[in-house]
């Protein structure tokens, strides 16, 4: 285990503002910079500051012992308690925002779980995940996948019909990571 990295060494670095789920940069020892100067820029230019910055996909980025960790990793060890090798693989937006890293909107996930919880492709032509017209047929049709198997597959003649019966069944086989879009 990457010592630098507990709860401890978190709690030190980082002031926690738990209702707003945002991190700020504590002042740190001199031991961390090569030189007095380095660690006066430092603190003159962080210290205080919310820490990070966010990067082209918006998540809040936060350069931690020569890595970047994404502030929702913090986070979720923060509130939790433990160190950020404690922390699953996976940590999942609940509301799909990126940036609303609230403790209580984050969440353990798998690659599955969390793909399921993703917004709707903006190729989707239908305005429902799971839905879409099959010109073969003439009638719409609703899949729900468990990895490469269909799990649910029906055809319905309207379009309502359709997105009701994908939310129902989706609800069931997706459970908390169920999302409509």
């Amino acid at each position: 285990m990457d010592h630098t990295l507990t709860f401890k060494y978190l709690m030190g670095r980082f002031d926690f503002d738990e209702e707003a789920g945002r991190i700020f940069w504590k002042p740190r020892p001199k031991s961390d910079f090569f030189d007095e100067k380095a660690g006066k820029i430092w603190h003159s230019r962080f210290c205080g500051q919310e820490a990070g910055y966010l990067n082209s996909l918006g998540y809040r980025m936060v350069p931690l012992a020569g890595r970047k960790t994404g502030a929702h990793r913090i986070i979720f060890a923060l509130s939790r308690g433990i160190g950020l090798p404690d922390v699953p693989l996976i940590v999942d937006h609940i509301d799909g925002n990126r940036s609303n890293n609230i403790p209580s909107n984050l969440r353990a996930a798998d690659y599955r779980s969390n793909g399921l919880n993703c917004k709707i492709s903006s190729r989707n032509t239908t305005g429902c995940k799971g839905v879409y017209y099959d010109s073969s047929t003439r009638k719409w049709r609703v899949q729900i996948k468990n990895g490469n198997s269909d799990v649910y597959s029906r055809r319905f003649s309207r379009k309502s019909d359709a997105v009701a019966a994908y939310i129902e069944m989706a609800r069931k086989v997706h459970g908390e990571f169920f999302r409509l879009g």
